[in-house]
C-alpha cells in the first residue's frame, strides 16, 4: 500500500500556538486508494484533530507539509502522529502510522 519513512523530520521546532508546523514528507504510495487519516498532537497525552479523507496520488512524494497548531493546544513538547486507515474492497481494513520528530509549542 504505503511506505512510510518514520520519523519525518521537523523543519520549525518551536511553534506558536496558531501558527503552522511545518515537516519533511518521506513516502511511496503503491496503489490508487482512498485514505483516513486520523492525527494527533501528543505529549504523553493525545490531542485529536478531525479525522479526514486523503487521496494522495501513488508514487514518491518528497514534500513539505504544513500543519496549523491549534490555539487550544497547551505549550509543550510534542510529535504530530497519523494513523492511516485503507479500505480494501469494503471487507478489510489496512492501518499505517507516520510521525514526526518532537518539536515544541509556545505561546
Amino acid at each position: 500500500m504505503v511506505k512510510f519513512n518514520n520519523p519525518y523530520t521537523v523543519l520549525t521546532p518551536i511553534v506558536k500556538v496558531g501558527e503552522n508546523l511545518k515537516y519533511q514528507q518521506d513516502s511511496v504510495k503503491f496503489f490508487e486508494v482512498l485514505a483516513t487519516l486520523n492525527c494527533s498532537f501528543e505529549d504523553g497525552i493525545v490531542y485529536s484533530l478531525p479525522s479526514r479523507v486523503s487521496n494522495l496520488a501513488t508514487g514518491i512524494h518528497n514534500s513539505i507539509v504544513e500543519v496549523t497548531i491549534p490555539k487550544t493546544l497547551p505549550p509543550g513538547d510534542y510529535v504530530y502522529k497519523c494513523v492511516v486507515t485503507y479500505e480494501i474492497l469494503k471487507i478489510r481494513q489496512v492501518r499505517y502510522e507516520f510521525y514526526t520528530n518532537m518539536f515544541s509549542v509556545v505561546d
